[in-house]
């Protein structure tokens, strides 16, 4: 491949890692609360999301499942442990009525050695997706339970990324004991704090979901409420 050809927006890969998913993968409905696989079974396919969302969690040594993150359309999930030849290091549950592009493992590997753009595909996604991890953790260390929730929407907005400049409105499909689980705060807390930001004018509660009226705003809160 050429520069100029691997230099792409990441919307764009994003959507070239779907349509392979798409072409190669075979499409399965999993209803609301379903488990796709559970932490420490065997890696068998790789997934992408056709429609609804889907929450990636851990479970602790006393038993209690922590939330780890929130995919939805066009997101692809469940290829880490492909690649490296180990078990799942997380569970994967379905948030709502969801469609799942499943991409058995033989095929997944036979695509990766022998389509380059797939393979750039789902490394470029998967840096991106690292790099934005990486910054909502630093983001939810040592921080006010307002500062962990604020990070915790812009980055859960961010995901898929796409041409959308930072003043449009996002609306963030999260219920507040989601919310909770992702920032290790009780759901009474999370249900404080937001209605304290939507006080303020910052946000809009909606049934399910959260409305980001003020991205840049809420970005500031994120750099100086610590």
């Amino acid at each position: 491949m050429l520069p100029n050809e691997i230099q792409k927006p990441i919307h764009e890969w994003r959507a070239a890692l779907t349509a392979a998913f798409a072409a190669e993968g075979t499409l399965r409905t999993y209803r609301r609360n379903t488990y796709v696989f559970l932490q420490g079974e065997p890696a068998d396919a790789a997934y992408a999301i056709a429609s609804g969302r889907i929450e990636l969690f851990s479970v602790s040594a006393a038993g209690r499942e922590v939330s780890i993150s929130i995919r939805q359309r066009g997101e692809v999930f469940g290829t880490n442990e492909l690649v490296l030849g180990q078990g799942r290091a997380r569970g994967v549950r379905a948030l709502e009525d969801s469609e799942l592009w499943v991409l058995p493992a033989e095929r997944f590997f036979e695509l990766l050695g022998t389509r380059i753009e797939f393979t750039m595909a789902l490394l470029t996604c998967a840096l991106d997706r690292g790099i934005h991890h990486v910054e909502m953790t630093s983001n939810l260390v040592g921080t006010t339970a307002r500062h962990r929730i604020v990070s915790s929407l812009d980055f859960l907005a961010s995901r898929p990324r796409s041409s959308r400049g930072p003043e449009a409105p996002a609306r963030v499909r999260v219920t507040h004991e989601q919310l909770g689980r992702m920032c290790g705060l009780t759901r009474q807390t999370v249900t404080s704090e937001l209605a304290r930001l939507e006080k303020e004018g910052l946000i809009h509660l909606a049934s399910g979901a959260v409305d980001l009226l003020d991205l840049l705003t809420l970005r500031r809160v994120i750099e100086t409420d610590i």
